[in-house]
């Protein structure tokens, strides 16, 4: 009783038939038009089927230990986002996951009147729907979703993944596993030795928790002798290292069988009320990083001694280090609604794009060789009480391509639409219900 059941989408008796308008901003004339049937991916059609069964699961056998949302918004989520994107990729209604490409411009069902350059609204006025026709209508001004728009896709928000999942507000990779759900909470997850590492701290006891990669489960804790100061540490031949409380940013290194530890004899302090964080290492030599008014400063710790070897000054905000594959790379956020992802050359002191994003950036972490992400995940237990978990995820090599979401329907368009700050667009979405 281990196969699989698949689920095909025509089971939904699904189709949707996507239109395009662009008008000239002066006039109203439409100018451009292109319509066509989507398709509709079969991943949407599995969750249906899902998260449908747990519902009725959970309200036959309340304490079944499904662990399901208070509400419909499960199923809420699956359409959350229509999104624009620049992929000319060709359809492949079997196998696409993620939604390809840059984001253009995107909308949630909502009015929306602010001034976000990729941001449009959902027509309430002019969408409509019966038992047999969902009619959506988004509008996007002049000033929004220019560019070159190639596919015209429905984004998808799952508690189960992401609460509070913002199109463009959560960097990603373009692919995607996520491999566990620890037993808490954690300040910030970390791998190390073969396992993942929890930070957590409850009043003044804070605790190092070492997590089995397969099941996920606390195997052993540690609290610290002196708690950590910023955000991160690193755990590598037996030892975790980190910046304490002390206030001058001395490092620690923490024996984890004995529960010893030494401290650098020079502290890193603070720049402009900020303290050194350790964040990565090449298995010789550590790397810190600590913001300043308008770069961040980067230092070079010899894990030996705790010796320091140098320190860098970078002009782009490197919010977090981290090594794969022999390789040194950063995640930045300029500010709330601008980031990138950063290929550090540590010798010349200099930084290669090799990407940008807009939305707030991720805290990427690595073993060496994988590179994973974590977020804490608000649940609602059957019984309706909050939960707070972590889930992490892994990602197939460094951030590269961090437009990706999960795909629920896309149109590819039979030639690309040029959105600029002359025209308007009007895009109308039709789902047929048979």
């Amino acid at each position: 009783m281990h196969d699989t059941l698949e689920v095909n989408t025509n089971v939904l008796g699904v189709k949707g038939l996507c239109r395009i308008e662009l008008y000239d901003a002066k006039t109203g004339e439409l100018l451009e038009s292109q319509e066509g049937y989507n398709f509709v991916s079969p991943f949407f059609a599995n969750q249906i089927f899902k998260q449908v069964q747990k519902f009725i699961f959970g309200s036959g056998i309340p304490n079944g230990g499904i662990e399901l949302p208070g509400n419909t918004n499960t199923l809420d989520g699956m359409l959350r986002y229509l999104v624009l994107t620049d992929s000319t990729m060709t359809e492949s209604p079997t196998t696409e996951a993620n939604i390809p490409g840059n984001v253009i411009g995107w909308s949630n069902r909502v009015s929306y009147a602010g001034g976000s350059a990729v941001e449009g609204s959902c027509n309430i006025v002019e969408s409509f729907g019966s038992e047999s026709l969902l009619h959506w209508v988004f509008d996007f001004p002049t000033n929004c979703a220019n560019g070159t728009i190639n596919s015209i896709c429905w984004a998808y928000a799952y508690p189960e993944t992401l609460t509070n999942y913002n199109i463009v507000g959560k960097a990603t990779a373009s692919n995607w596993t996520w491999i566990g759900k620890c037993a808490r909470t954690y300040v910030w997850v970390i791998a190390g030795d073969g396992y993942y590492w929890g930070y957590q701290y409850s009043g003044t006891v804070y605790t190092l928790y070492k997590i089995d990669p397969t099941s996920f489960q606390e195997i052993a804790s540690y609290v610290l002798p002196n708690p950590p100061w910023a955000n991160r540490g690193v755990v590598s031949g037996g030892y975790f290292y980190y910046v304490g409380q002390s206030g001058t940013g001395q490092i620690y290194k923490l024996n984890l069988s004995t529960m010893t530890y030494v401290t650098s004899t020079t502290g890193l302090g603070y720049n402009a009320g900020y303290v050194y964080s350790v964040h990565c290492t090449d298995g010789t030599y550590l790397f810190l990083s600590c913001q300043t008014a308008n770069s961040y400063n980067c230092a070079r710790i010899r894990m030996s001694d705790l010796t320091l070897m140098e320190t860098k000054v970078f002009t782009t905000y490197l919010n977090t280090l981290f090594y794969v594959g022999g390789v040194l790379y950063a995640m930045s956020g300029v500010s709330s609604t601008t980031g990138g992802t950063y290929t550090v050359n540590w010798t010349a002191g200099t930084v290669t794009v090799a990407n940008t994003f807009s939305g707030e950036y991720m805290s990427a972490f690595s073993d060496g060789t994988n590179t994973f992400t974590f977020y804490t995940i608000s649940q609602w237990a059957t019984a309706g009480s909050g939960q707070s978990l972590t889930y992490i995820a892994t990602i197939a090599g460094p951030p590269t391509n961090i437009k990706n979401y999960n795909l629920m329907a896309r149109k590819l368009l039979g030639s690309p639409i040029v959105k600029t700050s002359a025209k308007t667009m009007k895009i109308i979405y039709e789902f047929t219900l048979s």
